[in-house]
């Protein structure tokens, strides 16, 4: 947090610090402990960034609790959490004004963005146009881009042990938008489905029950048929080298961890 020209402002890049949790909980030499804690991290973390995407694009302010305490330094970054000794929910209200490609952004207390200030017409007496209480608030638009999880089916109710594993809605949305409607592997486009939306399926390149993270660099928004070809597909090792390639071009920041991983898998299936 810094002060610059008058304004509090803060600037940070939570996405660099998701990756760095990632690498921490792909890491099989750590403890389970601390795996298990840098995914959780990692997750919170990725959570905090689409919030601020939200609250960028819609100029909505943001709720800030200010802590004071004890940083852990880089290299224990997902083995152990910093030490807070303060903690306040900020009375006023912060503003995203920046947030880039990169994920790098900037929000400052107090002031909405400039741009995207909102002038209304009001009489002499300073009074807001009425708003009709009768009118209902509009409906959401329905989504553009879904996948095999945004499909509701009838429920099915089944007794079963064993452990599952959540996949981030915020990850596959990522995804899904990343794609546009085009399968990054063979480059069809999705087919439209019933609610107007383009529908493409997402994979997990290297999949959960391999370690393999929930995490935007790890998933392709891709056709059916590729999907089930990469499982399934006698061709699935070649597939695989390719969305790793399509990944690494997308995020080269990820570039070292997807090579560890597919090094991992090469590995494993010639065991």
């Amino acid at each position: 947090m810094a002060v610059s020209d008058g304004l509090i402002v803060y600037e940070d890049c939570i996405r660099d610090l998701a990756l760095k949790l990632d690498r921490v909980a792909i890491d099989r030499t750590n403890p389970a402990h601390v795996k298990s804690r840098a995914r959780d991290q990692a997750k919170r973390a990725r959570g905090f960034d689409s919030l601020l995407q939200r609250a960028f694009r819609s100029s909505e302010p943001l709720r800030i609790i200010i802590l004071q305490g004890e940083q852990r330094a880089a290299v224990e970054v997902g083995w152990e959490t910093a030490r807070v000794r303060f903690r306040r929910l900020d009375d006023v209200e912060w503003y995203v004004h920046a947030y880039n490609d990169d994920g790098s952004f900037r929000v400052v207390r107090g002031v909405p963005p400039a741009d995207d200030a909102e002038v209304t017409e009001a009489d002499d007496e300073g009074t807001s146009p009425a708003v009709d209480e009768n009118d209902s608030a509009p409906e959401q638009p329905p989504a553009p881009y879904l996948d095999q999880f945004a499909i509701p089916d009838a429920p099915e109710w089944r007794e079963t042990t064993g452990t599952s594993v959540s996949r981030s809605a915020e990850v596959r949305r990522a995804a899904l938008a990343r794609a546009a409607g085009v399968c990054e592997f063979c480059g069809c486009a999705g087919f439209k489905a019933a609610s107007g939306g383009i529908y493409l399926e997402t994979h997990h390149v290297v999949p959960l029950a391999e370690e393999g993270p929930d995490a935007e660099w790890n998933v392709v928004a891709i056709c059916p048929n590729d999907h089930r070809r990469a499982h399934h597909g006698e061709d699935r090792d070649a597939l695989f080298d390719s969305l790793t390639a399509v990944l690494q071009t997308r995020y080269p920041q990820a570039r070292e961890m997807l090579e560890s991983l597919r090094a991992r898998r090469a590995v494993q299936g010639a065991t």
